[in-house]
């Protein structure tokens, strides 16, 4: 546990945007602490291959993306701790971050976290149905079902098909990916695209079986649900969630002293061009406001 002192910002994850946004404010000379609840890079550990960033000069690994971010943070002495933080609080003078392992008290927050995926109705996750790519783990000589039409589920489906027997992508309605994924999914033979589709059921004891309303039945070891993300609003304070709730677009400046940043700012602009851009930005605006600009 760190000691409990007045730090002048914390940033919560430690995504492109929450990297960006610690590394600003350290070379503006504050005081600064990230806290990340799992791994720097938050959901680029979850990609392939990133095509969208002109500075890599074409396709690169997602990977190498997060190692870049880690020396970048280590390189600027980011303090760094791992917890999930659950509540801010706003005081008079500060504001209260809570984890589960550490209480940090801050003149300013950044907040970065991303997004938590969405739940597919009656369906939690288990043994071996997952909702992020990161947790399926190996899939050598397995099939792997993919419910989702967007990058998400189309990113992972070429991912997967390196290794596994068979890909299974189902799509309420057209794919929304974008066109170069979808492309690239359809000549791939070990991924066969279901578009049009409506789920009846999906059972997962040994297996996963997932009956469409035609009647056909597939089958699989493993499930991955992308049915899109969301914020996760619970860790802020519940007079501001109230405001923000339902909202797709919502000011940068949550409040004075606490800013958004990332996928959290704009869950609708996942790329990390514009989850760096949102950090920068986020430092600045914190920049002045504890210098009282």
């Amino acid at each position: 546990m760190m000691p409990l002192t007045v730090w002048d910002v914390v940033v919560v994850g430690l995504g492109p945007a929450g990297v960006s946004a610690s590394i600003q404010l350290k070379r503006e000379g504050f005081s600064v602490v990230a806290v990340e609840a799992e791994k720097i890079g938050g959901a680029l550990n979850d990609a392939s291959v990133i095509e969208n960033l002109p500075v890599c000069g074409g396709a690169v690994q997602a990977t190498e993306i997060v190692k870049k971010l880690e020396t970048s943070i280590e390189a600027h002495r980011v303090g760094v701790v791992q917890d999930k933080i659950y509540k801010i609080q706003k005081k008079k003078e500060f504001f209260l971050v809570k984890g589960h392992q550490m209480v940090l008290r801050t003149k300013c927050v950044v907040i970065a976290s991303g997004l938590v995926p969405k739940k597919y109705p009656d369906l939690a996750g288990g043994k071996n149905i997952f909702y992020r790519a990161r947790d399926v783990g190996d899939v050598s000589g397995l099939t792997l079902a993919i419910i989702g039409g967007g990058d998400a589920a189309f990113d992972g489906a070429l991912r997967f098909a390196e290794s596994a027997e068979k890909v299974y992508v189902i799509v309420r309605e057209r794919p929304k990916a974008i066109p170069q994924l979808v492309k690239r999914a359809r000549e791939n033979k070990k991924i066969q695209i279901f578009e049009n589709t409506r789920i009846g059921k999906v059972s997962h004891k040994r297996r996963v079986e997932i009956q469409f309303d035609s009647g056909l039945t597939i089958r699989g070891d493993k499930l991955l649900v992308c049915v899109g993300k969301e914020r996760d609003l619970t860790l802020i304070p519940p007079d501001l969630k109230r405001k923000l709730e339902g909202k797709k677009l919502i000011p940068q400046e949550l409040c004075r002293g606490m800013y958004a940043a990332g996928d959290f700012l704009n869950p609708e602009a996942r790329y990390i061009s514009t989850a760096m851009g949102s950090g920068i930005q986020a430092a600045l605006l914190a920049t002045g406001y504890i210098r009282g600009e």
